[in-house]
């Protein structure tokens, strides 16, 4: 093996190990934050491999080509192959953050996921919901009165004035204030009793609403999803 050729797999195994770290630290924040527990798969995935196609092989194999020591350009293509990169994985990363999970809503008995891009599509801005940006999505239940049939007439009712409830932000009641006021802990109890409760993971059965998974979430009201089975076709 010639000198350029061992100098050229050095660049790229260097380059592969920096960029498996990247991909390794976003993972993370996707699986952890963006689409928690066993969401991972509601719209996760055309992104992700936007990045690992990027990151795990675009740039290292573009690397290994242009690697040279007696090329006097050297530098420029090493430094045109990280703007490249950095562009790709930008744009993978932007297309990824449009599509992240920015709450969970309990509402009567279903959890609805919504998702960023579809939040604002309605109208509505996800920073409304005080969010970080690698931070989880916001746990909340539906401002809903305490009675079956009239919980049917306000769902209706809010559909017709405002368009989909899931998305109408101003009737959340985030389930964290349950902790501190007794009246909206009853509340949100009352909503749970209906559920199927798990007493191994200390969560609730609830049907998930969401365009990209059916099935149905183990959900815990200050913890988020714990479990996701899917739905048998």
């Amino acid at each position: 093996m010639d000198e350029i050729m061992k100098n050229r797999i050095k660049a790229f195994s260097v380059h592969l190990a920096i960029s498996i770290v990247i991909f390794l630290m976003i993972l993370a924040v996707v699986y952890c934050s963006w689409f928690p527990a066993g969401l991972f798969q509601a719209g996760a995935w055309q992104g992700l491999k936007i990045i690992a196609f990027v990151d795990l092989i675009l740039g290292p194999v573009l690397t290994f080509i242009v690697f040279n020591t007696k090329k006097k350009s050297l530098r420029w293509d090493l430094t045109a192959v990280g703007i490249l990169q950095a562009v790709c994985l930008g744009y993978g990363l932007m297309q990824l953050e449009q599509q992240r999970i920015v709450s969970m809503v309990l509402m009567d008995d279903q959890l609805f996921v919504v998702h960023k891009m579809d939040l604002e599509l309605s109208g509505y801005k996800a920073k409304e919901l005080e969010l970080s940006l690698v931070g989880p999505p916001v746990l909340a239940f539906y401002n809903l009165p305490e009675n079956i049939a009239a919980v049917k007439n306000d769902l209706m009712i809010v559909a017709n004035l405002e368009g989909q409830p899931q998305f109408q932000i101003n009737h959340y009641i985030p389930t964290h204030k349950a902790l501190t006021d007794e009246h909206i802990e009853k509340r949100l109890q009352w909503r749970l009793d209906r559920l199927r409760y798990n007493a191994d993971d200390e969560c609730y059965w609830v049907d998930i609403d969401d365009k990209f998974v059916d099935g149905e979430a183990c959900f815990a009201p200050y913890q988020g999803v714990k479990r996701f089975e899917q739905y048998q076709e």
